[in-house]
């Protein structure tokens, strides 16, 4: 069902904070003075799920419940998106990657698990690439990021995100766009389908597609083609085979250029596939950590400063 349309760019009211309901427990901080809305669950080896362009930590929400329950669970709104405020950033990808190592550090965490999708996996990738000893593990959800566009999706990329056109754009066309992004709109998509909606008739709106533009333009000028080679740390990619955002076939150039990476490629399923397939990532983390020995990192350090004290 489409979403109503609206004329939003008169009459908003009210911010997205305001009325975008999250079913986990927000939490608030401030990074060089700006608030950042976040969740910090569970206990154990910290994992921190950062989303995409455009996103939230919505687009998390069938990942955080199973992985709180063996790991300390941390998912972001980056400043721009969400809950968080909306500044005008210079180099979005290069401040959220500054950003999120102080981030991290306010949080008591020197070692960590990193998951992106999309403009998230851009930004998990180069942070893992500065900051080596922070990043004991890597997982990319079909990440963005590759130079290696073609002409068309060149064009599309810096055409259609435009302050001006996003923000004159029909909410049914807004809806429909991100529909886009899946194989097939599974009911798990409902809660971002919402805050879309929501995100649409907010005060933000015009500060988020300020942001959108910013940065599709940082990602186009920060690729990843010369830096996945400084990744060192163990890294899952998976990507949906029928994404149509970016492309299937860059996949393989993600294991090429990561030197210790595996790949999982999920038929039917579109860009957002840690939501739209679930189940398989899931499964496909949990194995991923257990083979690298990545939990047994965190309780090791426990011990460490148990008999440091």
């Amino acid at each position: 069902m489409l979403i109503p349309d609206l004329d939003f760019s008169l009459g908003n009211k009210y911010s997205f904070r305001e009325t975008a309901e999250y079913p986990f427990k927000e939490k608030y901080t401030k990074i060089d003075g700006v608030e950042v809305c976040y969740v910090d669950e569970g206990k154990g080896f910290p994992i921190l799920f950062i989303h995409g362009l455009g996103g939230n930590l919505l687009h998390y929400s069938e990942n955080i419940p199973h992985f709180k329950e063996k790991f300390r669970t941390i998912a972001i709104d980056l400043p721009g998106y969400g809950k968080s405020d909306k500044p005008v950033l210079r180099d979005p990808v290069m401040y959220y990657v500054k950003m999120l190592k102080k981030f991290v550090r306010k949080l008591g965490i020197d070692e960590l698990i990193l998951v992106g999708n999309s403009m998230g996996g851009h930004i998990s990738a180069i942070f893992s690439a500065k900051f080596k000893k922070m990043a004991a593990g890597l997982v990319l959800a079909d990440p963005a990021g590759m130079r290696a566009l073609n002409f068309l999706e060149d064009i599309f990329i810096n055409t259609m995100f435009n302050e001006n056109l996003l923000s004159r754009t029909p909410s049914y066309i807004m809806e429909t766009s991100l529909k886009h992004n899946f194989y097939h709109a599974r009911k798990e998509a409902e809660p971002i389908l919402q805050s879309q909606k929501l995100m649409v008739g907010s005060t933000d709106y015009e500060a988020y597609c300020k942001t959108m533009e910013l940065c599709a333009k940082s990602m186009n000028n920060n690729p990843l083609d010369d830096i996945l080679a400084e990744i060192i740390c163990p890294t899952l990619i998976v990507w949906g085979n029928n994404d149509r955002l970016i492309d299937v076939k860059y996949a393989e150039l993600f294991q090429q250029g990561i030197k210790n990476s595996e790949l999982h490629i999920y038929d039917y399923c579109g860009h957002i596939s840690m939501l739209e397939k679930f189940e398989d990532f899931n499964a496909h983390m949990d194995e991923f950590i257990k083979n690298n020995e990545l939990a047994k990192k965190g309780r090791i350090k426990k011990i460490f400063k148990i008999f440091g004290k």
